[in-house]
């Protein structure tokens, strides 16, 4: 099956919002089976979203609009839907119980008259009830089209494509959905990746796809794809190259996995936990970031004990205990120090492992001996404490993000010869 995806409102041409639902959705649709060959971005406009949908449906089985279903007057999705299927718009009685219900359980008060257009769909339209927000999604076929509309904001997205969409398009596929894994690396680019299994991929054509998806900042994923084969046969190709993949790239990859949201910003929680240890982190140059990383995941008060940000030099010395002539001597940025600020964050939280950060995010800062994006990331047990250095490129956020991917890494390391 073909499909497109049309996201809708004036706010994503004016790059206000950033389009992640598109992305999502696209995800989520390849691996029900859909080959996903169009997404389009286009205004409030109805005839944008009615043109828009009249190019769409002359290639595409599937449809997926995400936006425009809010109960106010630029939100004009529903209109266009029903203008393009050539049906009035009808008041549907399971969609106006749903949307009154959702009133009375969130206690939101008496439902203004203005939401009620929320429960107007094109006639002979199903509603998708939304548990998660006020606007009911739209299931409806025109020709031999099926078009799915959800609300725009991501949360209620992203549930009633999980929960209604997917489940709905698995029953109606003739085709088996592919089979894919995902390899997870990090600490190696893409062409390096490629050059290292380039002959796995060429003696794989036709039998298996090779398809890189760097995360800025973090990891990049090998996605292994086995397209129209029965998924016994799909896993037994995959199996047959994994181990030799996994040699070749050695301990740049952290994870193999059916689940492309695995991150090491989730499995390291996961490994935490599995292990019992407990974890505190002294920051500085990340500014909280790494404690907030770590304790982003439900059941994150399992093992995680508490977090300083020893910005200055002094909250350093007072809270973490570094010595004053360690920071005379070798700087605050520096293996000496990030050692012992590990050492000092676990001893005062007496944690089972310990992180800490020190470097320059820069854009200032920066010197001939200790550029802009110099960092240093500390570890430390009840036994040893040491730190490593590394040296990023990028902008600010970027040195941020990065040092708290490398530093998940780093744990990662220490906790799978613990498990």
């Amino acid at each position: 099956m073909i499909g497109h995806i049309i996201s809708v409102g004036d706010e994503l041409l004016a790059g206000r919002i950033v389009d992640s639902n598109s992305a999502y959705i696209a995800q989520q649709l390849t691996l029900a089976g859909v080959e996903v060959t169009k997404m389009v971005t286009v205004g409030d406009e109805p005839a944008s979203i009615v043109a828009a949908l009249n190019a769409a449906a002359t290639e595409a089985q599937i449809i997926v609009v995400t936006g425009g279903l809010g109960p106010t007057n630029d939100d004009r999705t529903r209109h266009a839907l029903a203008e393009f299927a050539r049906v009035p718009l009808e008041l549907n009685p399971t969609a106006l119980d749903a949307l009154i219900r959702r009133y009375k359980e969130r206690k939101w008060g008496k439902m203004p008259e203005i939401n009620q257009i929320q429960a107007y769909l094109p006639a002979g339209a199903t509603p998708m009830i939304n548990e998660h927000g006020s606007a009911c999604g739209i299931r409806q076929k025109v020709g031999q089209t099926i078009i799915y509309t959800v609300p725009g904001v991501p949360f209620e997205m992203r549930n009633l494509v999980d929960q209604q969409i997917i489940p709905d398009i698995l029953k109606i596929s003739t085709n088996p959905p592919p089979v894919v894994r995902f390899l997870k690396s990090s600490g190696v680019g893409e062409s390096n990746i490629y050059e290292k299994i380039k002959d796995i991929i060429e003696t794989n054509t036709g039998k298996i796809e090779f398809s890189f998806y760097p995360h800025r900042a973090r990891h990049v994923d090998i996605c292994l794809t086995v397209k129209n084969q029965p998924v016994n046969i799909a896993n037994a190709w995959l199996d047959a190259i994994q181990p030799e993949l996994e040699a070749r790239l050695g301990d740049h990859i952290f994870a193999v996995s059916t689940d492309p949201g695995l991150s090491l910003e989730t499995l390291v929680p996961q490994m935490l936990i599995a292990s019992g240890k407990t974890i505190a982190v002294a920051e500085s140059c990340t500014g909280g970031l790494l404690a907030d990383t770590l304790t982003d995941v439900p059941g994150a008060s399992a093992y995680f004990l508490t977090g300083v940000t020893a910005y200055s030099n002094d909250s350093k010395i007072k809270v973490l205990g570094v010595a004053e002539q360690l920071i005379i001597e070798h700087g605050a940025v520096s293996e000496a120090v990030a050692t012992a600020m590990a050492a000092g964050m676990r001893q005062l939280a007496d944690s089972d492992v310990a992180l800490s950060t020190t470097g320059i995010a820069g854009p200032t800062g920066g010197t001939a001996e200790k550029p802009v994006g110099q960092v240093y990331i500390g570890f430390a047990n009840r036994t040893h404490a040491y730190a490593h250095k590394y040296i990023f490129t990028g902008d600010r956020r970027y040195h941020k993000i990065r040092t708290v991917h490398v530093a998940l890494k780093q744990l990662w390391q220490e906790l799978r010869t613990a498990l």
